[in-house]
């Protein structure tokens, strides 16, 4: 089992692995059970287990110096808001166990951050909200601003980022003269769209830029979104969005001919630019053109059994080709079989 954890459910900010940052004072941790009676202190592993310092209530939750969260069907507790974690320099015990929150799953499973990032999230001392946290920990917004954010505005500005990025793929779409934009549609994230929106210091709108999702690098401005009273018009989606194609030109890395007893079915083209890996479109034996943001999406349309299609999703689709290198073939057997290339 990896690493796993949660949030402090007073703060919102993350509990970290004490295995993979060690002596981080967001390890230290007092476990709250059995509504507050059960008080228990120390440093939490990241594999549900609390090397316990100090202890009062239930003690059979401890064993050898550990209690384990796992064993004593803890984690059940926690996620239902019968048992709650809260970091120790944040622990005030006479604040009720109901006057707090709810500790939820660390997206970041207690390891995956960088030192800055927690380092930010300290100064900021706790988010208003998960969701906020959630925000800032996926590097869609900057900590400062997202711990600010209460649920509900959490929940828009993720709505809204659905919305520019429907739009950028739309676009995009439009540029390739595609017959068809699916699965183009809010509520399908685009995971392959590389974008964070900033706030602008007057904080009537974002900035959009393209970020490398390897590191926290992102581009200059691609373009400016204005609100009205908190809100974006479909003619300033739709600005934006031009805007944003135009300031990150695609790129062809793959080109694939997909191939069944001997006709062709169509050919693949796979591209990349500032704030998009993996957009695909697809010329049909009848020339015509389709978009997809997916490798697998673009060989199911062609017929490709789904889990056929996803078994060569970035693994095959993905070489570096260019026009002027041979085309790929992709040789595609009845159902079931293992597709070959050449």
């Amino acid at each position: 089992m990896g690493f796993f954890s949660w949030t402090c459910a007073k703060t919102n900010l993350p509990i970290v692995a004490s295995a993979a940052w060690r002596d981080h004072p967001f390890s230290k941790v007092v476990l709250l059970a059995d509504e507050g009676r059960t008080v228990i202190k120390g440093t939490y592993d990241g594999y549900g287990r609390i090397a316990v310092q100090e202890a009062t209530g239930d003690r059979s939750l401890i064993s050898g110096g550990v209690a384990s969260l796992t064993k004593n069907r803890l984690t059940g507790r926690i996620g239902r808001g019968e048992a709650k974690l809260v970091l120790l320099d944040r622990y005030d015990p006479s604040e009720g166990f109901h006057a707090i929150g709810r500790s939820m799953n660390d997206i970041a499973q207690g390891h995956a951050y960088t030192k800055d990032f927690l380092d930010r999230c300290a100064a900021v001392g706790s988010f208003a909200s998960v969701e906020g946290y959630e925000l800032a920990c996926y590097r869609e917004l900057p900590v400062e601003y997202a711990a600010r954010l209460s649920s509900g505005e959490a929940k828009g500005f993720g709505r809204l980022k659905d919305r520019v990025a429907v739009e950028i793929l739309s676009e995009r779409a439009r540029r390739f003269n595609a017959h068809s934009a699916t699965p183009l549609v809010v509520g399908k994230k685009p995971f392959s769209l590389w974008m964070v929106l900033v706030p602008l210091p007057s904080g009537t709108g974002f900035s959009i830029r393209g970020r490398d999702y390897r590191s926290e690098r992102t581009t200059d401005d691609l373009a400016v979104l204005d609100l009205r009273d908190g809100k974006v018009s479909k003619d300033e989606l739709r600005k934006c969005a031009a805007q944003v194609v135009d300031a990150s030109p695609c790129t062809l890395v793959s080109r694939v001919q997909i191939v069944r007893d001997g006709e062709t079915l169509g050919v693949v083209r796979g591209y990349s630019s500032q704030i998009a890996e993996g957009i695909v479109s697809v010329v049909d034996a009848s020339g015509d053109t389709h978009f997809f943001w997916d490798d697998g999406d673009a060989l199911a349309f062609l017929g490709m059994e789904r889990d056929e299609a996803w078994r060569l999703n970035g693994a095959k689709m993905t070489p570096t080709y260019n026009e002027t290198m041979p085309m790929v073939v992709l040789e595609l057997p009845s159902p079931g079989a293992t597709p070959t290339m050449r």
